[in-house]
């Protein structure tokens, strides 16, 4: 870079298509060790006014003149351009790669040596305007996938009504409301393990709901037991400890439903009886239970539902899924007001309302 040592200066008279009239007779700039300096030639004084706030700009009052600009350049300044405002007004700006702090500003009368007004300006380096960093928009948040398993299927029909009503229908039909719930709420995407009539062993119910990388399992069901007046709805964690004899019950006759084809599970039994260490994590167990808890409170708003309705039992189902995990046992087919109640559209409807309740309760609170 080419430095000129004060007062040498770069001028802008020769070429300013002003008229004979105009007070402005040069813009001249000089560049100095730690400033450079900026000196207008007026012709006389005249009003000036200059504002630095985020580039440096002059104006002052002259007659009119055609728009200027020059690339002319020295020190900090590497680029002026002059253009007129209004009649009577003009403006020259300074541009810099820098931002510019004025250091000092003031008018020199003529004197002997120098017969016109001479008005200083000392520019330095300012303090940087602060980056504002670009944030990224933040990343839209992951649609929840719900997998819904309609428990049994095919020649396995489950449990048989008071008015022989079979459970793998009762199961297939809420499952569908309850996917169609899910998916219009615009937050859940919902997938069935089965979406008709068709035979699915234990295992390969499990090896489904692990591909899709769901974040919630549940799997319906519609129980019956030896006592008609037994009724309500039910929501199921896996334990290898039941709690009550009904869950034990329950369970070992929900295990058992693969030997209808021929698939034998005794040699899993024994993982199932085992205490399952949190389905793959303690954590997924624990979650598996909070999810029941919202569950049950909202159901409770809608259905009727057993004595003490979050239970635990060793389903082979729930085994293993790596998300948290559920069975709901819709109620008891075996007793004439839940029959009728299940083949209803707007009691089914209303189980769907609870359970998608009981979802975004567990959610929130988790703030996933």
């Amino acid at each position: 870079m080419i430095r000129y040592a004060f007062p040498f200066f770069i001028f802008f008279l020769g070429s300013l298509p002003f008229e004979a009239a105009c007070s402005l007779l040069a813009v001249r700039l000089g560049e100095q060790a730690n400033y450079t300096r900026i000196v207008f030639d007026f012709r006389e004084k005249v009003s000036i006014k200059t504002n630095n706030s985020e580039a440096l700009y002059v104006i002052f009052s002259a007659e009119k003149a055609d728009t200027f600009k020059q690339s002319q350049k020295a020190g900090l300044i590497k680029q002026v351009d002059i253009q007129s405002l209004a009649p009577g007004q003009m403006e020259v700006s300074f541009k810099s790669p820098h931002s510019l702090k004025i250091l000092k500003e003031f008018w020199i009368p003529p004197s002997s040596q120098v017969s016109h007004y001479r008005y200083v300006i000392d520019v330095t380096k300012g303090i940087p305007k602060p980056t504002v960093p670009t944030l990224s928009p933040p990343p839209a948040p992951k649609t929840k996938i719900i997998v819904i398993d309609a428990g049994h299927g095919g020649q396995d029909p489950g449990a048989l009504g008071y008015r022989e009503t079979h459970e793998k229908n009762v199961t297939l039909a809420v499952a569908k409301k309850l996917a169609k719930y899910l998916n219009e709420s615009g937050t859940y995407k919902a997938i069935l393990i089965r979406e008709n009539d068709q035979f699915m062993s234990l295992g390969s119910r499990r090896k489904k709901a692990r591909a899709l990388k769901g974040d919630i399992f549940i799997s319906l069901h519609a129980d019956s037991h030896p006592r008609s007046d037994t009724r309500g709805l039910g929501v199921y964690t896996l334990s290898s400890v039941a709690s009550d004899k009904e869950a034990e019950r329950l369970a070992q006759k929900e295990n058992k439903a693969d030997l209808i084809m021929g698939v034998d599970l005794k040699d899993e039994l024994p993982e199932v009886s085992n205490i399952l260490i949190d389905l793959t994590k303690r954590e997924t167990m624990n979650l598996s239970i909070k999810l029941a808890q919202n569950l049950v409170k909202k159901l409770g708003r809608y259905v009727f539902l057993l004595r003490n309705p979050h239970r635990f039992a060793a389903f082979g189902v729930l085994k293993s899924t790596d998300m948290p995990s559920i069975l709901i046992e819709l109620g008891y087919l075996s007793n004439k007001k839940d029959e009728e109640l299940l083949l209803s559209e707007s009691y089914q409807e209303k189980i769907c309302h609870g359970i998608l309740e009981g979802i975004e309760a567990y959610f929130h609170r988790k703030n996933f």
